[in-house]
């Protein structure tokens, strides 16, 4: 299997530790979102509760959650954002804001990515379009957008990052023209057999690590990061989304509803380009291949199509050279934040290589 290497590199110089980290990172952006989608709710009370439901703060009958919340996700990208800033020696509640504001853009865009894939099931719990519509799923998404720009405006409370707040709010759109153009790119790729990896690479680069690479980046924009150490770790933060997404591809096969919330095999029942597929493609007979395309766009068993697109990606042994991948990535992460944070230098260096390292083998 090819590995594809990154544009972005850059080398850097180890940076400074922080002594003492928050136990609870969540505690600190949580009620930044909670506030800015209670803002929502100025203009419409029901969407401000639509919104709360994706967010995991309300049933689907609308009332408010009693006991232990569902899971609200894996909140990876504003947790990393928070240690960025900690390993770098600087206070992690100054992230906050941004935390807050890339946790909302994430799920604005879940909850249209939902209606895109008409998936039914979102961390376990219908989705909101299965529930309310498409349309008021689109107001939703829009509305949860509008929020994510409300908990960045929080920045300028602050003396500290109230002077990042326009450079951080330009980067956070260009952020989001690269994710809707990403996915863009995803939905034309849809059912087409001419994707290379290459095309594929650059999809997820826009569609998933925009948001990660933009992560990893703020956090050390607030932590006071050189110019060039912003480089190195919006380079991390760029391979670990690349790393994520291949991981979430190879959940979309071979990971079960338990483990994703999802459908099992629901990327293979969606034509979805994803490396896997495109993987065997270019390893297959050409006999393997006009069989392939042939049970990816039969419409009368498509039960037993999957079986054989599954037989056929166990033939080649696809799911560990998609894991080779996933390893290369990783490494590549790790490489590019070791430049600027050492992996034992502070318990917020040791807590962001551990995220790191959980993703690399992460089954949901």
């Amino acid at each position: 299997m090819a590995v594809y290497e990154l544009e972005r590199k850059i080398d850097l110089t180890a940076h400074s530790t922080v002594s003492h980290l928050p136990t609870s990172l969540d505690g600190l952006f949580e009620p930044i979102m909670q506030r800015a989608v209670a803002e929502i709710g100025e203009t419409s009370p029901l969407l401000e509760q639509i919104a709360a439901y994706h967010m995991g703060w309300r049933n689907a009958d609308l009332s408010p959650i009693a006991g232990d919340p569902p899971n609200p996700g894996k909140r990876i990208r504003p947790r990393l954002a928070m240690l960025v800033t900690a390993a770098l020696g600087a206070d992690p509640a100054m992230a906050a804001p941004v935390a807050a504001a890339i946790e909302l853009l994430h799920n604005f865009t879940l909850v249209h990515d939902d209606i895109q894939d008409q998936s039914h099931l979102r961390r376990h719990r219908p989705t909101v379009w299965s529930l309310w519509g498409e349309a008021q799923a689109i107001n939703a998404g829009d509305a949860l957008f509008a929020s994510s720009h409300l908990a960045l405006y929080e920045l300028a409370d602050r003396e500290e990052t109230a002077a990042l707040l326009p450079q951080l709010v330009k980067a956070f759109d260009k952020t989001t023209l690269a994710i809707v153009g990403g996915q863009t790119m995803d939905i034309e790729n849809e059912g087409d057999a001419s994707v290379t990896v290459e095309r594929y690479i650059a999809t997820i680069a826009g569609k998933t690590s925009a948001i990660v690479e933009f992560s990893a980046w703020a956090g050390g924009l607030v932590g006071g990061a050189t110019e060039q150490q912003s480089a190195e770790l919006a380079r991390f933060g760029l391979s670990t989304g690349l790393a994520f997404q291949i991981r979430d591809d190879l959940l979309g096969i071979w990971g079960t509803e338990a483990e994703t919330g999802k459908t099992p095999a629901d990327d293979i029942r969606r034509g979805k380009q994803t490396l896997p597929l495109i993987e065997l493609r270019r390893l297959a007979t050409p006999h393997e291949r006009r069989e392939l395309e042939a049970w990816l766009t039969t419409a009368e068993d498509t039960d037993a199509s999957v079986r054989a697109i599954l037989g056929l990606l166990s033939d080649y042994d696809m799911r560990a050279q998609v894991e080779q991948q996933i390893r290369f990535y990783h490494n590549a992460a790790s490489a590019a934040l070791g430049q600027v944070i050492p992996r034992d230098s502070s318990t917020a260096a040791h807590q962001l290589y551990a995220l790191l390292d959980g993703l690399e083998h992460r089954s949901g």
